[in-house]
């Protein structure tokens, strides 16, 4: 059998998935599975059959695969991944088989790549001979942020191309190198211009006319030059790795180590091993679950995109830190802002961090000069409300009051156009001013968090006055600024800080029963949290905190980090405050309890964790009651992303899931007698518990 010399049609035996044409010699074999060409099974199956007739057809001289679309694959079907048992591979033909028979060609396989290049799809491109990419692709091996390793001999195939630092890089990061990169990494043979077939054409016809051989990855050897400087490199890996709770990094790690050590095929087994040990794992379905909440909580539900006016310049009413992480989202994702301040000499010092700031990236090589003079340009500082006058958008994000806040705004809502949209970091006080305001049609709410720079969550605020495009608007600059928009309901606390409240009380009651700050950390830090919540309350400093156990301690000259100490005592090391010992802390603890005549109380790590992370969990129930939070992946996103909360856990809400609500509620009735208004059910557990249902059933709507 024969492919014909016409495109795009189709032999009888080649199932629809597959597009093939045969021209001048050369195969070319389209993966047509809209709208991102995943792997599932009828495409494996596709694509293995079409390789198979290329092979026998005496008339086909080189094979290329391409990608119908946007991009070359993004890698197996998600759905088919979630449904496999704990430790079960994807149906025959596997990933790892399909890859092999195109090593194993014993024709010249080229891949053509652009767009997306991930996962699944990176390993059909590693497997090919010759690889041709176009600059704006996307190569990733995204696998890790999902608890899972790569398969398809990834592991084994990449470093044999680019060495171990590279390949750890891009395997333990998951995150995307850039097309035009991948040449100068030794990714790729040529960067040429895929958005025509003409580049392609000319690169395979070039290798039909020099009669180019096979050259199969897995006996490459460029990555392996020096033996020396892989092995130092995947031990600095490894020791970074240390204390983590992940297991699919220490298992990559362990894989780029056997690519140099062992023969490639008993690598390929040792990949298989290690992904089989992961796949289906409770890590795994945490972090399958955070990667699609965070995607299904960043939907525009309820929102119509239509309706989003251009923003092009913002303005930021405040010189303080999460005034400044704002800005610099907003000018490396393309927008001009102006800084605004009262004090000339507050707004020249923001303006300073700012300009450091970059130019310490440009030095580090985080940013081209290119990049840092664009950047530059577009910020300007003011301390003159004029200065707003042609900003589309406006943000409160000063630390003052309520109606200090609502001062700033009427004032700034002087000078700008009627269009410009209003809005304020804040997580309380919304109604308020919005009574103060002329148009509160016009405003919302956009809660930044402390690192507004890094941290990828925005709660977006819905407040009863804002208008659909003005809300619109806002969506489509959170988009803009590279951050997840959790859409919540106008209410004092929002999802964040009314959970984490819910942590805090939890710890003081902890605290006056007896428990130690220390066990209380140990015990969250051992559940993955990456600071324990006394520490925590350290570093916030205990002034600035409620609580009888914070407040005793503060009034009695413990702070936290600096000075006397807080819940620990410090000493100063080279990387700043370490804590040591809990005693002192205790000593004034243990007296405030007995003051109030509270019995010691003896609990595990266990139960210590369980009454913290079910006085979330509950928290989060009682914010869907109310309306804050729409469904459980909203609370899970935010939490993940803006609070710390342990990833490979899922979120509050998902585990609870893990626990089952029978179990949630029976447990939340037993610690609502030492504390109800953290721990007394929200009657949202007794309606999961009458109908069967979970949280995730609620995720639906």
């Amino acid at each position: 059998m024969t492919i014909p010399e016409v495109a795009p049609a189709l032999t009888p035996k080649v199932p629809s998935m597959i597009d093939t044409h045969l021209e001048g010699g050369v195969a070319y074999i389209l993966l047509a599975n809209p709208p991102v060409n995943a792997l599932t099974l009828a495409l494996r199956s596709s694509l293995l059959s079409s390789l198979q007739i290329a092979q026998d057809d005496p008339s086909v001289k080189v094979i290329c695969l391409r990608g119908q679309g946007g991009g070359f694959s993004t890698g197996l079907d998600p759905k088919e991944m979630t449904r496999l048992p704990s430790g079960a591979n994807e149906a025959s033909p596997t990933l790892q088989e399909l890859c092999f028979a195109i090593e194993n060609s014993s024709k010249p396989v080229v891949a053509a790549l652009h767009g997306a290049v991930f996962e699944a799809g990176l390993a059909l491109a590693l497997a090919a001979h010759y690889r041709i990419i176009g600059p704006k692709a996307r190569v990733a091996a995204p696998e890790v942020t999902v608890g899972l390793v790569p398969g398809g001999g990834v592991t084994q195939r990449l470093p044999r191309l680019v060495g171990a630092a590279v390949s750890l890089e891009i395997l333990l990061s998951g995150k995307a190198v850039m097309g035009s990169q991948t040449l100068a990494l030794g990714l790729c043979d040529q960067v040429i211009d895929m958005r025509d077939q003409k580049g392609v054409t000319a690169y395979c016809a070039d290798l039909v006319d020099r009669g180019a051989e096979v050259r199969r990855t897995s006996e490459a050897r460029n990555g392996f030059l020096d033996g020396a400087s892989y092995m130092k490199n995947v031990a600095a890996r490894r020791s970074t790795l240390s204390e983590t709770h992940l297991k699919a990094p220490q298992l990559i790690i362990d894989c780029v180590e056997a690519a140099l050590l062992l023969p490639f095929d008993v690598g390929v087994r040792k990949e298989d091993a290690a992904r089989l040990d992961v796949l289906g794992s409770a890590q795994m379905r945490a972090m399958s679950y955070a990667f699609f909440a965070e995607h299904r909580a960043a939907q525009p539900r309820g929102i119509d995109v239509s309706l989003a006016r251009p923003v092009k310049k913002i303005g930021i009413a405040g010189v303080s830190n999460v005034a400044l992480g704002i800005a610099k989202s907003a000018l490396e994702n393309g927008f001009e802002v102006v800084i605004f301040g009262s004090d000339a000499n507050q707004v020249a010092l923001a303006q300073g961090k700012i300009t450091r700031s970059y130019d310490a990236t440009l030095q580090q090589g985080g940013m081209s000069s290119a990049e840092h003079a664009r950047c530059l340009a577009r910020f300007q500082g003011a301390s003159e409300l004029e200065s707003l006058k042609s900003c589309d958008m406006v943000i409160d994000a000063t630390t003052g009051s309520v109606d200090r806040r609502a001062q700033i705004l009427t004032r700034i809502e002087e000078f700008v156009a009627q269009n410009t949209i209003l809005a304020t970091i804040s997580d309380h006080g919304f109604g308020s001013i919005s009574q103060h305001l002329s148009h509160p049609d016009r405003f919302l709410g956009m809660h930044f968090f402390g690192m507004a720079h890094d941290v990828r969550v925005v709660e977006l605020v819905k407040t009863d006055t804002v208008a659909p495009a003005a809300f619109a608007t806002a969506y489509a600059v959170v988009r803009k600024l590279g951050k997840t928009p959790v859409s919540v309901t106008a209410r004092d606390g929002l999802i964040a800080n009314t959970v984490q409240s819910a942590v805090w009380a939890a710890v003081d009651v902890l605290l006056l029963m007896g428990v130690r700050p220390s066990q209380i950390d140990r015990a969250m830090e051992n559940y993955g949290m990456s600071i324990g919540p006394c520490a925590h309350l350290d570093v916030l400093g205990l002034q600035n905190v409620s609580g009888a156990a914070a407040t005793v301690l503060s009034d009695a000259g413990r702070h936290g980090r600096g000075g006397r100490g807080g819940f620990y005592d410090y000493i100063l090391s080279e990387e700043g405050p370490k804590r040591q010992d809990d005693t002192q802390a205790m000593v004034l603890i243990d007296e405030l309890r007995k003051g109030a005549g509270i019995d010691r109380v003896t609990m595990s790590d266990a139960q210590v964790c369980d009454r913290i992370v079910l006085a979330q969990s509950n928290a989060g129930a009682r914010a869907l009651q109310v309306g804050v939070a729409a469904r459980p992946v909203d609370i899970d996103t935010v939490m993940v992303l803006g609070k710390g909360y342990p990833r490979w856990r899922g979120g509050p809400m998902f585990a609870a899931d893990v626990m089952r609500p029978l179990v949630v509620q029976k447990k939340l009735l037993q610690f609502a007698q030492e504390a109800p208004d953290i721990w007394d059910p929200s009657p949202l557990w007794g309606d999961l518990v009458r109908s069967g249902n979970d949280m995730k059933s609620l995720n639906n709507i």
